[in-house]
């Protein structure tokens, strides 16, 4: 039974990477719709550029942060994700504003090997990961809030403010 469980998720897990490195290959500027609606216009430049002041860390170092106990802001995402680009001038203006320390995953460094390696099965489902741009409040061990998605308002990521990190 617990063979067939992690099968489907890694199933799930590279159905998910897939999707998301095929986004990668489509280009900057994405279409969201058969309409023509563009997702966004920030390039991979800016993307970079905006998060420049986080912090990168392995998922390694996030899954020992999580069993420590530490309390931390953690920002999953990928340059090829044109939410995610669409999300960064926000979270940039969230960390100019505060001083609050956000980590970044690179989801997109994320091989099957790394999945198996680290366990992040467990860590997915800890935070309840449903999709990128995800910021998420970890505080020993357990997920305190979640924001998921390019719609995130700043007003939202300023509630992390009044945690001690």
């Amino acid at each position: 039974m617990l063979i067939v469980e992690v099968r489907f998720m890694l199933k799930r897990f590279l159905t998910l990477a897939t999707v998301m490195l095929s986004l990668f290959i489509g280009g900057t500027t994405i279409k969201a719709d058969s309409h023509g609606e563009t997702v966004t216009n920030i390039t991979v430049a800016q993307y970079q550029q905006n998060i420049a002041k986080t912090i990168p860390v392995t998922p390694t170092q996030v899954v020992n942060k999580l069993h420590a106990g530490d309390t931390f802001v953690l920002y999953l995402g990928f340059p090829g994700c044109p939410y995610c680009r669409r999300f960064s001038p926000t979270l940039a203006e969230f960390m100019a504003e505060t001083n609050v320390p956000v980590y970044y995953l690179d989801i997109s460094q994320i091989t099957q090997q790394v999945y198996q390696d680290n366990n992040l099965k467990d860590f997915f489902t800890k935070i309840d990961f449903q999709g990128t741009p995800t910021v998420v409040l970890l505080k020993h061990g357990k997920r305190i809030h979640s924001y998921v998605g390019s719609e995130t308002p700043l007003a939202a990521l300023q509630t992390l403010t009044k945690y001690k990190y």
